[in-house]
C-alpha cells in the first residue's frame, strides 16, 4: 500500500518510480500489462522505469535523485545500453 502512495507523490524520480513499480511487480506475481491495467499507468512507463531502476549505473541513478539530468536524459542512457552494452 505504500509502493502506490509513493507514486502519488509529485516529486518522484524515474527511478524511485521504477523501484515502486519493481517492487510491486514482485509483490503481485503477473507481467507488466497486468500490472498496468492493476494500476492505471501505461505498460511502456512501467518498463522504462524499471529499466532506469534496474540497468541505469548508480552513478546515473544518483545525477537523476540529485536532478543534475533529466528524464529525457536517462532514456538516451538507456539506449546506449540496449545499443552497445559493452561500454
Amino acid at each position: 500500500m505504500m509502493a502506490i502512495e509513493n507514486l502519488q507523490r509529485k516529486d518522484l524520480s524515474i527511478v524511485e518510480e521504477g523501484e515502486v513499480y519493481y517492487h510491486l511487480g514482485t509483490a503481485f506475481p503477473g507481467s507488466q500489462h497486468d500490472l498496468s491495467k492493476l494500476i492505471g499507468i501505461n505498460r511502456r512507463r512501467i518498463s522504462y522505469a524499471i529499466n532506469a531502476y534496474t540497468k541505469l549505473s548508480s552513478e546515473v541513478q544518483q545525477m537523476v535523485q540529485q536532478k543534475q539530468i533529466t528524464e529525457e536524459s536517462t532514456r538516451k542512457e538507456q539506449r546506449k545500453l540496449i545499443l552497445c552494452p559493452n561500454e
